[in-house]
């Protein structure tokens, strides 16, 4: 039993830190595509951008909506995300969706 909790603590906090590392590589992608409107520290960000998530907030990912997060992957294209970097968005936008109620 005891073996039984210790992996799947191990698992659990393993999960955790990939979670954050792809939210932490998301915030670097997002940030060169979409930070003109969606950082607060942009001149050029937007009042509309930024209530629905600003990437300065270190948790901006926990004010996303699973149709926001569904959105976010919509908008990779029009916005000439190359194909490796929207590999990762999507990684991080399951990650997020599976960790979600």
């Amino acid at each position: 039993m005891k073996l039984w909790v210790a992996l799947l603590l191990c698992a659990s906090s393993a999960l955790a830190d990939e979670r954050a590392a792809l939210q932490a590589e998301a915030r670097t992608i997002l940030g060169k595509y979409c930070g003109r409107c969606h950082d607060s520290d942009s001149a050029t960000a937007k009042p509309a951008a930024l209530a629905i998530f600003d990437l300065k907030d270190k948790g901006w990912f926990n004010h996303l909506t699973k149709d926001r997060l569904s959105h976010i992957l919509n908008r990779m294209d029009s916005f000439g995300v190359p194909a490796p970097e929207q590999v990762r968005i999507k990684a991080f936008v399951a990650a997020e969706l599976a960790a979600r109620p």
